[in-house]
């Protein structure tokens, strides 16, 4: 059956409300609703594609019914060669060529009887020709994942893998850390043995490469000071060079054209996180490049070819091009610019390239295309399509989202995103407010997200706002939600809603939001009882004093300076500002969802929300989640999960809906 671009008709939407109403519970969902759930449910088939060294082979991570495969083809002719299947507990992380013959993988294992999967911390090496794979370093090393009984001596350690080192045959650059340390070594990838391995001055070190591939800057936030602490490498070991007052600075594996290192950092005026060269930095000089407003907020580059482009925060995709004099399609810099042009309103990745840079493989992603692999020919000029993360979304109509700007009451700017119902009258439709997680250092953004996408098909406006304390914008912005959860944040998402409702969009809406976006939904929703007339969370967190006993938060001394940093000591505050203490001011429906492995907002959070409710006599719609951790990673969980809040908003969001016909 072909779906129409919006699959609840106002029937089933007038049933549902009278359900609802009757017994305080919908209706069994309909086979449309099942089905558009399970359509947006469904994850990613293509995950990864890379080219060999030699630009001959294309590698091909995908996975489909569970089954994660590594395909090697042919580059030329894209016939297929070895395929490596991955073990049912074995997944595939980040993968990276380290020569003509094989890539490392940095696999994730799942838990038994679990759906999710943690970094097992070992490196693989996946062999091209088929030959089995081997566990090179790790704690899995000299057992089997994936069928192969290949290994090298066990670590205590684990380790991610820094820089292939594709000009030093057979040797890697690796990162190992363990619960109280990190450094780095090469590993040879036949023996498994290391060399110069090195400690790290700080166990929170991001470490940055020179233009050799050799380990020269630490870049450290401390988390009980939120500071951040610049080291370097010398021939008498590590020197701290730099004490910043913010903990956003990182020195980059790239370098300026005469061979200075380059910094990421929030300093002088604006304080956007802005780009600058290492002795510029340090005295206090002006950045390379800045934006007054919006974060610089993605690199492309490499140590070898240095820094081509540059992303920013700015609502749709923009890019800087340092080099703009030498930006023709011989260079990295003019590839990404001619792809950027071919595709406007894309977001574009050079994902990697062969040692000759004559093939390179390209990612465009926007607002309705999860990801398009392409391969671009340099001597041919010619750029050829490779596959699509989700082809199956190809020939179906997707919403897109339009940013949209307000001020509010105190005299700041927010950014947003108003994702327009599939309906044949949108503006009168009514809408989701989708409140972002984090919240500190996340913001919303131009990409595809499914869920929004869901909403849309059932005729609904999803409004996104980048409330204070997003990330974006400034560390001052940053930090000006500190404190403010339930107060100024709040207000922000309510004030964002209220700058559309009866222009962009109808004068109904529901407040949602996952984890924190939980948090201030039901915040929102005791706070301005009218603004809404329902409100949902999932995984979320309700009870601050909670937060300061339960999950994996405050199990360290760093966490719980995290918490009283952004949410105070104050504990009336806290009990005062928790949705969870305020239940008796929820005047509107509430549908709540969690995961019973979920440590990062415990499913006691949600347990000590719906008891509240109740108590109130506002008993919530209550859905849980066996084996889930944080995410929900089961796409059967998701379906169920995507068609119990679709059915939830079906039964109170009825007025103004006028889905378009097929």
């Amino acid at each position: 059956m072909r779906l129409s671009n919006a699959i609840i008709l106002t029937g089933l939407l007038s049933s549902l409300a009278t359900a609802s109403a009757a017994r305080g519970q919908p209706d069994a969902p309909s086979d449309e609703l099942v089905e558009t759930a399970a359509f947006f449910a469904k994850p990613s088939f293509v995950r990864n594609i890379a080219i060999s060294p030699d630009g001959k082979t294309l590698m091909v991570a995908a996975e489909s019914d569970d089954d994660q495969t590594i395909t090697f083809l042919d580059a030329a002719s894209m016939e297929a060669g070895a395929v490596i299947e991955f073990g049912t507990r074995w997944r595939f992380g980040n993968i990276s060529w380290i020569d003509n013959e094989a890539v490392i993988v940095s696999p994730y294992v799942r838990p038994m009887r679990r759906n999710y999967s943690v970094p097992s911390g070992d490196l693989a090496l996946v062999y091209a020709d088929g030959r089995r794979p081997k566990i090179l370093f790790g704690h899995g090393a000299g057992w089997n994942v994936t069928g192969a009984l290949a290994g090298r001596v066990k670590e205590k350690s684990a380790a991610v893998l820094i820089d292939p080192l594709l000009e030093e045959k057979d040797w890697v650059l690796i990162q190992t850390y363990d619960a109280n340390s990190t450094g780095f070594a090469q590993l040879h990838v036949k023996s498994g043995r290391l060399r110069n391995k090195t400690g790290a001055p700080s166990r929170f070190c991001y470490l940055a490469t020179n233009q050799l591939g050799e380990v020269r800057f630490c870049s450290a936030p401390d988390p009980k000071t939120d500071l951040s602490h610049v080291f370097e490498l010398g021939r008498a070991g590590w020197n701290e060079i730099h004490v910043s007052k913010s903990a956003r600075v990182a020195v980059l594996s790239a370098s300026t054209d005469d061979g200075h290192p380059l910094v990421l950092a929030s300093g002088g005026e604006p304080d956007t996180f802005s780009l600058y060269s290492l002795p510029s930095y340090l005295d206090g000089g002006e950045p390379l490049f800045s934006d007054p407003i919006f974060d610089l907020w993605d690199f492309e580059g490499d140590r070898t070819f240095g820094l081509y482009a540059i992303a920013n925060a700015n609502p749709l995709p923009s890019y800087i091009y340092p080099d703009n004099e030498n930006t023709d399609a011989q260079t990295l810099a003019g590839i990404h610019k001619s792809v950027a042009a071919a595709f406007p309103r894309h977001f574009v990745d050079i994902r990697n390239h062969d040692a000759a840079m004559e093939q390179v493989v390209v990612e465009v992603r926007s607002d309705t295309l999860p990801g398009r692999f392409l391969l671009f020919d340099r001597k041919k000029n010619e750029l050829r399509h490779l596959a699509d993360r989700s082809a199956w979304l190809v020939d179906r109509p997707l919403a897109e989202k339009t940013p949209f700007a307000f001020a509010t009451r105190d005299g700041l700017t927010l950014h947003g995103f108003l994702t327009r119902a599939l309906t044949d009258a949108p503006r009168e439709a009514p809408s989701i407010v989708l409140v972002h997680g984090g919240p500190h250092g996340i913001f919303d953004t131009f990409h595809y997200d499914p869920e929004i996408q869901f909403l849309a098909a059932l005729g609904l406006n999803v409004i996104q706002v980048n409330f204070r304390g997003s990330g974006g914008f400034g560390q001052t912005f940053l930090e000006s939600g500190y404190r403010e959860w339930s107060r100024g944040m709040v207000d922000d998402v309510i004030a964002g809603f209220q700058s559309l409702a009866g222009k962009e969009v109808g004068e109904d809406a529901c407040i949602y939001g996952a984890s924190y976006g939980a948090f201030n939904a039901l915040s929102a929703a005791f706070r301005a009882p009218d603004a809404f007339v329902c409100a949902a969370g999932h995984v979320g967190v309700y009870s601050l004093p909670e937060m300061f006993r339960g999950g994996d938060i405050p199990e360290t001394e760093e966490g719980l300076a995290f918490l009283r940093r952004v949410l105070g000591e104050d504990k009336q505050v806290h009990r005062a500002d928790s949705p969870a203490f305020n239940a008796q001011r929820i005047r509107i429906p509430v549908f709540l969802s969690a995961h019973n492995d979920d440590e990062r907002a415990p499913i006691r959070q949600t347990k000590i929300m719906v008891a509240a409710l109740k108590e109130a006599g506002n008993p919530p719609m209550e859905l849980y989640f066996d084996r889930e951790a944080h995410n929900v990673a089961s796409e059967e969980n998701e379906t169920e999960r995507l068609t119990a809040l679709g059915e939830f908003f079906a039964a109170h969001l009825t007025r103004g809906i006028r889905p378009s016909t097929p």
